[in-house]
């Protein structure tokens, strides 16, 4: 090696390898930029979703409601509801109970049926959005359950149909333009002795999806709940017993994707505080 190589710093070799190179060096100084935009933006991503997401608020919101609170934790909660008639009974079978309703967003209803002393006896969430997705359990006082998550559980898949208890109820109405339609499973679940009573299905005030999509769900059910002759009156809406469900009924319980999640305080028959319609009433936020 010469001595002018020899002596040659390591600076002016750079200049020397970048003149020879250019094509090179272009390439990584734009690789450079590349990386460092797309870690700026995954940055910047991650801070809109933690900042910007606000379903995992809402889901705690409602999820730490439940029946048998008082109207004044719901509205704390909530916030003021849209709707509540003043002294006008909810149902003749069960006087002296109200419905409030509460729309503390676009995406999700919820309705609370409050009775003496301000206790909630019935709480209610209907989603309206596809992806509002809370999660509620069917169990008794202690223990995890079964899960259903609004929008994305079908109604087959939290308990089985013989499971005692267990029953399927329908309301499919027409009054002028305006159809109201619900289509709800049913259990009581017993601790010693006392009950809760949970329901889980659609109603018709919101959007209702099937698995697969595309289905009639409102055809569907009208067309089961015409078949059915066991209707009690008044309402002669069928509630009829899950080991007793044809085939008709089962494989629509499989295909209807719930979006309405009831359960009720302790020892409330639900069937006295939604004796036909279950869940929010379509006449009402119209």
């Amino acid at each position: 090696m010469s001595e002018a190589q020899a002596s040659e710093s390591a600076g002016e070799y750079f200049t020397r390898f970048t003149k020879r190179n250019i094509v090179l060096v272009v390439v990584l100084f734009l690789s450079n930029i590349v990386t460092a935009a797309s870690t700026f933006i995954t940055a910047g991503l991650a801070i809109h979703r933690k900042t910007s997401d606000w379903r995992p608020a809402e889901y705690r919101r409602v999820q730490d409601l439940r029946a048998g609170q008082t109207y004044e934790r719901f509205k704390r909660r909530l916030g003021g509801p849209v709707y509540r008639p003043k002294g006008i009974p909810f149902s003749p079978n069960a006087p002296g109970y109200q419905r409030v309703l509460f729309h503390p967003r676009s995406e999700y209803w919820v309705e609370a049926i409050t009775g003496p002393g301000g206790v909630v006896a019935v709480y209610t969430v209907t989603s309206c959005d596809k992806d509002f997705n809370p999660r509620f359990y069917v169990r008794k006082e202690r223990g995890t359950g079964s899960a259903v998550r609004l929008n994305k559980t079908a109604m087959s898949d939290v308990v089985r149909l013989d499971d005692p208890g267990v029953k399927v109820r329908t309301a499919i109405t027409q009054t002028g333009t305006v159809h109201t339609m619900s289509a709800f499973q049913q259990v009581r679940k017993y601790a010693g002795d006392r009950f809760r009573d949970f329901a889980w299905g659609v109603n018709s005030s919101c959007t209702m999806h099937s698995r697969p999509s595309g289905r009639n769900l409102e055809a569907g059910w009208g067309q089961w709940q015409r078949r059915q002759s066991s209707a009690p009156p008044p309402w002669f809406f069928p509630i009829v017993e899950g080991g007793s469900v044809d085939k008709q009924g089962r494989d629509m319980l499989s295909m209807t994707v719930v979006n309405t999640f009831t359960e009720t305080d302790l020892n409330q028959d639900l069937s006295s505080h939604y004796p036909a319609l279950g869940g929010i009433d379509k006449y009402v936020i119209l």
